[in-house]
């Protein structure tokens, strides 16, 4: 046996139960499971208690509470009375560790519950669960969400009661780390916050100056759920939990067994940047990987949107040697050169000849030795453009019958996931860096960071929340084309303020701190990005330099 992973599982040791060992012990008893400083106590009810053992804690919660449980149309099914537990050992590509399984019933509505608790020696201070419910009765039961991780969280006497990590994206661009006091409320839903922002880290963290709790999704594909964190004006306690909640009802007929999502809890001190390389650190152990950095990914870039979508080709290489005598290497043709959203042919009016000029001017630009990248908006088609007269029916729709709208870019979205839409995806990447010979693509919109559930037939989809889940495929598909074309093309992903999709992550190879508000921003986008997937950013420097004018981003103190 590997040597760290011996002395991870014999961290282990401290993992016990009250009650004796077996795979039906410790019925009718409470049972500790412990971690490191991690401990869940669950007792016989299945209810849960968190605690954290790092020395001068205080406590996190005051009681057991019902953390995981069902609510129906007209009653929450929360109260189970426990039938016994089973333990295993596991290996598997998270690594080694043990599992706990604890099965209950509801007896007035039949339903069984079974929580299964994973522990692993090189994740430390944390547990993994998913449920099972399963309907023992004779009736049909409508269900409206599920809710895994509904804590009561002990406040700091201090004037903020917590700091936290808020891993959802909204069209305001607010701040993912924010102060949590009484009145607080934000629901983190993770889908659609707006007509084109959305997605982002399925995590929530909340933390004071003696110790930190998160939960969070460890599946290895988005879903629509919520993390949402209530404090009550005049409560003691954050409520926060882990729900999702379903589009329509769900039928749950007798026999039928509810499978949750995979979570994890977790325990820490100090802020949430530990949480959050430990959560990267397991995701890539579902495949969640970020690929190797190119070199040239982390060179400064000079971008023609200082001259905005009116820019002239002269005004562009009347600059050219300001920017080669500053050292800079790549130059950034972005926003305008295009016939429109979605037709990605030059227009007239800025290569007069067409996209032979394209090839030119990105030749000149060879010849003087440096990198060309060129800005692009995937997924977004103007109502006007060519290619939505000709394919109405690669649109989006959602549950009205109507076209999803990306208010930004006054476009449509196109269906990620349809044929004819990754298929131009493909045609629009060769014509970039085969045809025209960009070395990079500069991916450029808040609307690529999620979508809404897709309601339209023929898109590759057996459900409409299917769009978002396979979303990152489209992504993938992008990335891979490109790589293929130029091994050494890089891919900028730049999200617009959004939080970005962990799920996104490994298909891109340069990462930004996009749109920041303020230099508060560009820190923690940048600690936040190191730390879920383990890569680094770029800052982009827009230079207008015949004008003599410099925007840079906001100081980093």
């Amino acid at each position: 046996m590997n040597r760290l992973i011996r002395h991870r599982l014999t961290s282990l040791t401290g993992i016990f139960f009250t009650g004796l060992l077996g795979s039906n012990s410790s019925f009718g008893q409470m049972v500790s499971l412990t971690n490191q400083r991690f401990v869940m106590d669950i007792n016989p009810l299945l209810q849960t208690r968190i605690r954290a053992t790092f020395p001068g804690t205080a406590k996190l919660m005051n009681n057991f509470v019902n953390s995981e449980y069902l609510e129906t149309k007209y009653f929450p099914v929360k109260e189970f009375t426990s039938i016994r537990n089973t333990k295993t050992t596991l290996h598997d590509a998270a690594g080694e560790g043990v599992a706990w399984r604890f099965f209950g019933l509801n007896k007035p509505h039949q339903i069984e519950k079974i929580l299964t608790v994973k522990i692993y020696g090189q994740f430390p201070n944390t547990a993994y669960i998913s449920v099972d419910y399963i309907n023992h009765g004779k009736q049909n039961l409508r269900i409206k969400k599920w809710v895994s991780h509904a804590y009561d969280l002990m406040a700091s006497s201090d004037s903020i009661k917590f700091w936290s990590f808020q891993g959802s994206s909204h069209s305001d661009r607010r701040d993912w780390i924010r102060p949590v006091n009484p009145g607080f409320s934000e629901e983190n839903f993770m889908g659609m916050n707006a007509s084109d922002y959305g997605g982002g880290i399925p995590i929530i963290d909340l933390w004071n100056k003696e110790n930190g709790l998160a939960i969070g999704l460890t599946e290895p594909s988005a879903k629509l759920i919520s993390l949402p964190i209530d404090y009550d004006q005049y409560g003691t306690a954050a409520h926060i939990s882990l729900q999702y909640v379903f589009p329509d009802l769900k039928i749950m007929a007798s026999g039928d067994t509810l499978h949750t999502f995979e979570t994890f809890v977790t325990v820490h001190q100090k802020d949430c940047f530990a949480t959050l390389r430990n959560y990267g650190a397991y995701m890539q152990t579902k495949g969640i990987v970020p690929p190797p950095a190119e070199p040239t990914a982390y060179e400064p870039i000079w971008c023609a949107w200082g001259y905005e979508r009116n820019f002239t080709l002269s005004e562009i290489y009347n600059t050219l040697p300001k920017v080669k005598a500053l050292g800079i290497h790549w130059v950034g043709l972005d926003d305008g050169y295009q016939m429109a959203n979605g037709d990605w042919h030059t227009n007239s009016s800025h290569f007069p000849g067409g996209d032979r000029q394209m090839k030119t001017f990105v030749d000149s630009l060879h010849a003087m030795g440096m990198k060309a990248v060129i800005w692009w908006a995937p997924l977004a088609m103007d109502i006007t453009s060519e290619i939505y007269k000709k394919n109405p029916e690669i649109a989006l729709v959602q549950q009205n019958g109507s076209p999803q709208f990306i208010t930004y870019w006054n476009a449509y979205y196109m269906s990620p996931t349809d044929s004819t839409v990754i298929n131009e995806i493909r045609k629009t990447v060769r014509l970039f860096l085969q045809e025209w010979g960009f070395d990079a693509i500069k991916l450029d919109g808040q609307h690529m960071n999620a979508c809404a559930p897709d309601y339209a037939d023929g898109h590759n989809i057996s459900s409409p929340d299917q769009s978002f889940e396979k979303m990152p495929r489209l992504f993938q598909i992008l990335y891979e084309t490109a790589r293929e074309i130029k091994p050494g093309a890089v891919v900028e992903f730049c999200p617009c303020g959004d939080c970005m999709n962990l799920y996104h992550m490994p298909y891109t190879n340069q990462f930004v701190a996009s749109d920041p508000e303020n230099s508060w921003q560009v820190r923690l986008k940048e600690k936040y990005i190191r730390r879920s997937c383990r890569a680094r950013l770029i800052l982009e420097i827009t230079l207008n330099l015949p004008m003599g004018k410099q925007i840079f981003p906001p100081s980093l103190g």
